[in-house]
């Protein structure tokens, strides 16, 4: 009987190389969920997801989604927020469209969003969550894929 002492520090440091935050897996992995959600999101225009994609794209290899509207929390929450003098989450003008009072914070109501599901038939509050409940495993697969290959 024998004993042997072997230092696996090197080990670990190779994995968050390769897996952590900067990695290529870490860039594929947040590229992967963006898009896959992109159907679950809101759209009407392409706007939302257009200034997400961009702002996304240079944040995926640190893990980050970023969705930089002032309306994402109200969307991604799919509740009405509304003006608490008013109880009004927005009011339309012939000139200037919907707007809020200036400067007013907005309160939450008891009243959901109803999403446009005409370009998005999944369209909905909590996109990225509710794709991966139905999206997981495919996700799960795609990045083995890419780790046997040696992509990620």
């Amino acid at each position: 009987m024998f004993e042997m002492t072997i230092n696996l520090s090197g080990v670990y440091e190779g994995l968050s190389e390769r897996f952590g935050e900067g990695s290529k897996a870490q860039r594929l992995w947040s590229e992967m969920v963006f898009h896959g959600s992109e159907p679950y999101m809101p759209m009407v225009t392409g706007t939302f997801r257009n200034l997400s994609t961009a702002a996304s794209k240079a944040l995926y290899a640190q893990g980050e989604l970023i969705y930089p509207t002032p309306y994402a929390h109200y969307l991604w929450e799919g509740i009405l927020y509304v003006d608490p003098e008013t109880g009004k989450g927005a009011f339309f003008d012939e000139d200037f469209g919907f707007w809020s009072r200036k400067g007013v914070t907005k309160v939450e109501s008891d009243r959901k969003l109803r999403y446009n599901k005409r370009a998005n038939s999944k369209a909905g509050a909590r996109w990225t969550e509710r794709a991966a409940n139905d999206m997981m495993p495919a996700w799960e697969k795609a990045m083995q894929d890419a780790v046997d290959m040696g992509v990620a």
